[in-house]
C-alpha cells in the first residue's frame, strides 16, 4: 500500500532472493592496481551478522557514531546493516574534520574507527599538555604512567592492586575523566581496524577507561575475521578467529582464511579471483603469526616486506610505527630500503 510493501509482497520478494546471489559489490584495490569489485552474497553478510553477539552485547540505550564512508565495507555491513540487525540508533558526523567535536556532542556508547582518529586524539592530548606549565606536565606524566600500569588489569578484567587503585583514582580526577570526556564520556566499547595501531595508544586509552578492541578483516572476507572482545583481549594482536571460520599461516607467513563469509570472487575478473581464493582458502596478502592462545598478530603486507641488499627481511610497518611514536609532530612515515644496504624514511609532519 502506497510506498510501503505489505506482508505478502515482502514475503514474496524474500522468497525469490537466492542466498548465494550477490547482494552488494564493494570496490577494493587490494595491494596494487585498479579497483576490483568484490562480490559479497546475502549469505556472506548474514553469516557475519550472526556472529555480532559474539563480539559485543548491545543495550537498549546504546548510541553509535558513524563517519566512515558507506562505500567502505566496514560501515556498509558491520555499521549500517549491523545497526539495523541489532536495532541500535546512530548519529552521523557532519564531516571527517568534525569527528572529534561530534563525539563530544553525540556522546556515543559504541564507537568504531580507523586508527587515525585515535592517533589524532592521542597526539592532540600530548600537544595540548606541552603548552601547559611544568606542574601540569608532571601531573600528566604521572597519570600516563598509571594508565600504562593499569592497562593490563583492565584488559584482563581484574581489580587493581590497592596502591595502584589509589593512584588511578587520583589520576582519574585530574586527567582520565578529561580524556574520556573528549570521546563524549560514555564510550563503553570502541573498535579499531583497517590498519595497525601503536600499543602505546591502546595502553593509554585502556588505562584511562576507554577500551579499544582491535579487530581484523578485509573486504574479501565481508569485513571481519578476527577480533579482540570482552574477556578475550591481548594488546598488540587482532584477536582470535571468529566462530565459524578457519585460519592458518602459509609456509611464507601469509594469513589464510576459510569460511562462510569469504566472498564469491571479483566481478568479471576470474584471474584475480583464482589467485586470491585457492582451494577455498582466502589469501589475505598479510603476513602474520598465531600464538599459542590463538591470537593473531599482523606484521605487514606480503608485498610490503623489505629485503635489504644484505638479504635481511624487514617489516616496514614496525619501523614506521617506531618512528611515528616518537613525537606528536610526526603524522605519517614511509620506510624504504628494498635491495639497499640501508633503510631510509620519508616523514610527513602533522
Amino acid at each position: 500500500s502506497g510506498p510501503y510493501l505489505d506482508g505478502e509482497t515482502s514475503a514474496t520478494i524474500q522468497k525469490d532472493i537466492d542466498p548465494e546471489a550477490t547482494a552488494i559489490l564493494v570496490y577494493t584495490s587490494g595491494t596494487t592496481g585498479p579497483p576490483k569489485a568484490a562480490m559479497i552474497s546475502h549469505r556472506n553478510i548474514l553469516s557475519l551478522l550472526g556472529t555480532q553477539s559474539e563480539l559485543l552485547d548491545f543495550y537498549q540505550d546504546d548510541v553509535s557514531f558513524a563517519f566512515l564512508p558507506m562505500a567502505h565495507v566496514a560501515e556498509r555491513v558491520l555499521g549500517f546493516y549491523g545497526r539495523v540487525n541489532n536495532g541500535v540508533p546512530a548519529a552521523y558526523a557532519s564531516s571527517i574534520g568534525a569527528v572529534l567535536a561530534g563525539l563530544g556532542e553525540v556522546k556515543p556508547t559504541v564507537f568504531g574507527s580507523v586508527p587515525r582518529i585515535y592517533e589524532k586524539a592521542y597526539a592532540k592530548i600530548f600537544s595540548e599538555v606541552e603548552k601547559k606549565p611544568a606542574a601540569v606536565q608532571r601531573i600528566f606524566a604521572f597519570a600516563t604512567q598509571v594508565a600504562r600500569e593499569a592497562a593490563p588489569y583492565r584488559v584482563r578484567q581484574e581489580p587493581l592492586p590497592l596502591m595502584l587503585k589509589l593512584k588511578w583514582q587520583a589520576a582519574d580526577r585530574l586527567v582520565f575523566n578529561k580524556i574520556r570526556g573528549a570521546f563524549g564520556g560514555r564510550v563503553r566499547y570502541s573498535v579499531t581496524g583497517a590498519a595497525p595501531i601503536a600499543i602505546e595508544i591502546l595502553e593509554l586509552f585502556w588505562g584511562a577507561g576507554i577500551p579499544i578492541y582491535e579487530v581484523y578483516g578485509m573486504t574479501e572476507a565481508t569485513v571481519a575475521t578476527h577480533a579482540n572482545r570482552t574477556g578475550s583481549v591481548k594488546l598488540g594482536t587482532v584477536g582470535r578467529v571468529l566462530q565459524g571460520l578457519e585460519h592458518k599461516i602459509a609456509d611464507d607467513g601469509e594469513v589464510l582464511i576459510k569460511g562462510p563469509w569469504v566472498f564469491q570472487g571479483y566481478f568479471k575478473n576470474e584471474e584475480a579471483t583464482a589467485s586470491t581464493v585457492v582451494d577455498g582458502w582466502l589469501h589475505t596478502g598479510d603476513i602474520g603469526k598465531i600464538d599459542a592462545d590463538g591470537f593473531l598478530s599482523i606484521t605487514d603486507r606480503k608485498k610490503h616486506l623489505i629485503i635489504t641488499a644484505g638479504g635481511k627481511n624487514l617489516a616496514p610497518a614496525n619501523i614506521e610505527n617506531a618512528i611515528k611514536n616518537q613525537s606528536p609532530l610526526i603524522s605519517q612515515v614511509h620506510a624504504h630500503g628494498d635491495k639497499r644496504s640501508f633503510v631510509s624514511a620519508l616523514i610527513a609532519p602533522s
